[in-house]
């Protein structure tokens, strides 16, 4: 099945080579998950929000063909509140 996928931030790196700017199409077996696709794209280990057809989820939710999946990267840090 195929899956446009979006990087965002650093996780851009992760674009497959026949991507453009931010975006690339990649195939995956039918019945695939994100974890699965996170696998193909080399990024199994990285930390990511994951956003699938503009909503968030978690990497064992299933794909269907024509999907967008969005990589942002994970938001931590800062500065603890001053009170």
């Amino acid at each position: 099945m195929k899956i446009e996928v979006h990087f965002f931030g650093d996780t851009k790196r992760f674009l497959p080579a026949d991507g453009s700017g931010r975006r690339a199409t990649v195939e995956i077996p039918a019945g695939s998950n994100v974890d699965a696709l996170c696998e193909h794209l080399g990024m199994a280990e990285e930390a990511v929000v994951i956003m699938v057809n503009d909503v968030q989820h978690h990497r064992g939710t299933v794909l269907s063909d024509g999907d967008a999946v969005t990589f942002l990267p994970s938001l931590v840090g800062g500065e603890p509140a001053v009170h």
